[in-house]
């Protein structure tokens, strides 16, 4: 089945000073303080530690104009021990009138093994696409896939045939790339304190 390449303008570019990487826009979303915009998935690294800290966020539009606004770090989770590394940012002005449709994050295992993701390694905009091979499952869910990921794709989600994403890229591991399973992302947003409408609602 042939990739549906709409899935590519759901990638931005998130950038400051010191450090850039990727994200995937998910749901569009009005914040009760920021107003309307985007939910954006990235890692904790690219989005920083910090709850509240802010950053930059661009795209391409559908019809090729691009675009940057601010986004803001909503809540994160990481453990170097467990392999996770995954924050859900706020993309202020984001808005379905920009032609953008987020992508769903799959609640279940990846099937396929076959990817596309979208993202600026070495810190390149617009992001590019390129195509990744599933290897193995390591930690339960940690996915491994060629190619190795490299600099400024953190963040970005590998989306399969069906334009789902179901895999999170966050990290180099031996020769691959490597990242988290969206299924298992969904599972630490629902349970404790990183439940997702509990966390929105108390989002800065």
């Amino acid at each position: 089945m042939p990739f549906d390449q709409d899935h590519r303008y759901s990638a931005g570019k998130i950038a400051n000073e010191n450090w850039c990487g990727s994200t995937r826009a998910v749901s569009y979303w009005t914040h009760p303080t920021r107003g309307p915009g985007c939910l954006g998935i990235t890692n904790r690294h690219v989005a920083t530690g910090k709850i509240g800290d802010m950053m930059r966020a661009s795209f391409v539009f559908p019809n090729g104009q691009d675009h940057t606004f601010d986004a803001v770090n909503l809540i994160n989770a990481y453990s170097s021990q467990k392999a996770i590394d995954w924050a859900l940012i706020f993309i202020e002005g984001l808005t379905a009138e920009s032609g953008i449709k987020p992508v769903k994050m799959l609640k279940t295992r990846p099937e396929s093994t076959e990817y596309q993701l979208t993202g600026s390694p070495r810190c390149v905009f617009p992001p590019i696409t390129y195509q990744c091979k599933k290897q193995d499952v390591i930690h339960d869910h940690v996915y491994r896939y060629l190619p190795i990921s490299v600099g400024g794709s953190s963040g970005s989600g590998l989306i399969d045939e069906l334009g789902r994403m179901v895999i999170l890229n966050a990290w180099s591991w031996g020769q691959y790339g490597a990242g988290m399973a969206t299924s298992a992302i969904w599972g630490q947003m629902e349970r404790g304190a990183a439940g997702w409408e509990t966390s929105l609602a108390l989002a800065p």
